[in-house]
């Protein structure tokens, strides 16, 4: 299952629970072009809590071991079992897929088996899809 931002409304935020916010935001930056919306910070600097949008997609990372995040379980995977699907994943709009998938495996992602499935159902489009580094699934598509 991939959630479209582009359909979820002005609202479109989600968490990703991430194993390091330095390195994950990092990622985010270098490889999807994220840019840098907030920072929360812990009494001794750590980031808690980091606000990213990546063109109109906003959302923020939460370290894996926060109270906030409850489990090292990763949120989406929590939500694709609720819904009871074998994955969810964020649908990324981009001018070419192939090129973003290539950076993003560069970088240390892992190409998912979802890419087949997607591309079945949006076949007006080049769908690519990735688990990056830190486990969450982003899919890749054409506008």
């Amino acid at each position: 299952m991939f959630f479209d931002c582009r359909r979820m409304g002005p609202e479109r935020r989600f968490d990703l629970v991430v194993s390091d916010v330095d390195r994950a935001a990092s990622f985010y930056r270098s490889v999807m072009g994220a840019r840098e919306l907030f920072r929360h910070t812990s009494g001794d600097s750590e980031p808690t809590r980091l606000g990213l949008a990546i063109g109109d997609v906003e959302f923020a990372i939460i370290p894996a071991d926060s109270g906030e995040a409850g489990t090292s379980d990763v949120l989406l995977t929590k939500v694709a079992k609720e819904l009871g699907a074998d994955f969810a994943g964020i649908m990324l709009y981009v001018e070419n897929p192939a090129m973003a998938a290539t950076r993003a495996l560069a970088a240390g992602s892992q190409r998912h088996a979802a890419s087949e499935a997607a591309r079945s159902v949006h076949v007006d489009r080049r769908v690519e899809v990735v688990v990056d580094p830190f486990e969450n699934i982003w899919a890749f598509a054409a506008p």
